[in-house]
């Protein structure tokens, strides 16, 4: 499986951050989109780094989201 971060919107007067992410799937040279998520996060995340990653993972896990990252 792979992520792809489409857009991250920041709420400063309600301190959240909305990140929209789809989930695909990969077999061979052929990926399939399976999830389109909308996630809301507590606090202001303003770009897209190792940490955004870290807690958007940590969110699908605890979630129930089962993610495991392929490398190409």
């Amino acid at each position: 499986m792979s992520l792809n971060i489409t857009n991250v919107a920041v709420n400063y007067f309600e301190d959240v951050t909305k990140v929209t992410v789809e989930v695909y799937e990969m077999r061979g040279s052929i990926e399939r989109l399976t999830d389109k998520l909308l996630i809301t996060l507590q606090g202001k995340y303003q770009q897209v780094d190792d940490v955004l990653l870290d807690i958007i993972g940590k969110e699908m896990i605890k979630n129930g989201f089962e993610y495991a990252p392929t490398v190409n």
